[in-house]
């Protein structure tokens, strides 16, 4: 399962109401399948991934732990705190499993990418620039692990009445990384600068970097070296 030093400092590092779940856990025959920095973590954290659903405490228990829902292939839900920093996540439902093989077996063996691309043009035509920034917004495994950002070409597409609805949006966003950063530079009104100037006291170190390289005219030089 990997470096056994490193899956330690990560047990260590957990804040107490999580560290307390994996060791009821572990302690319930549950086993750590995969240990990791990438989605839903932040890069600053940590997931640790259990062999099994959680059977020592309720989904809906009130406590310092939060639990949330996933329908997803890589994982059905995910346990952690206020701080979102790190998180104990399950395995993906069985039916979910059983589902995606049954799908996979139907995917025809000679697709071309042509009409792959052909159809990805017709039905990103059919979507508004607004809709299209939002379905952006929603970043997956895939995309935090690739490091894909928001979908640019949709602001410079959209309309003004559209462009400031992205702004607000980007604005309330929360918790913010270096993606809603790109998009604000883009933007670059005086509400999005004002935004990204606020961000250089964002406890995320990934949040005050994106500001340093794209709005770089925003940041003095003693916040650059602080970042």
């Amino acid at each position: 399962m990997g470096n056994k030093k490193e899956l330690q400092r990560i047990i260590d590092e957990l804040p107490k109401a999580l560290k307390s779940l994996l060791d009821a856990e572990l302690a319930a025959g549950n086993e750590i399948t995969e240990v990791g920095h990438s989605y839903p973590a932040p890069p600053i954290g940590a997931y640790i991934k259990l062999a099994k659903p959680v059977s020592t405490r309720p989904n809906d228990a009130k406590g310092e732990l939060t639990f949330r829902e996933h329908d997803s292939s890589l994982y059905s839900g995910e346990y952690t705190d206020s701080n979102r920093r790190f998180f104990i996540v399950i395995p993906p439902k069985p039916q979910l499993k059983a589902t995606l093989r049954k799908n996979s077996i139907k995917l025809p063996k000679t697709t071309s990418k042509k009409p792959n691309q052909t159809t990805d043009s017709i039905q990103s035509s059919s979507v508004s620039p607004l809709r299209r920034f939002e379905e952006s917004m929603e970043i997956d495994y895939e995309k935090w692990h690739d490091g894909i950002g928001y979908d640019i070409d949709a602001i410079r597409l959209a309309s003004p009445t559209e462009r400031k609805a992205i702004e607000q949006m980007l604005i309330l966003h929360t918790p913010r990384d270096w993606r809603d950063i790109e998009a604000l530079a883009e933007i670059d009104t005086i509400s999005a600068r004002e935004t990204m100037k606020n961000a250089m006291k964002d406890p995320n170190p990934d949040v005050r970097i994106a500001v340093t390289r794209f709005a770089p005219n925003l940041v003095t030089n003693s916040e650059r070296s602080l970042s």
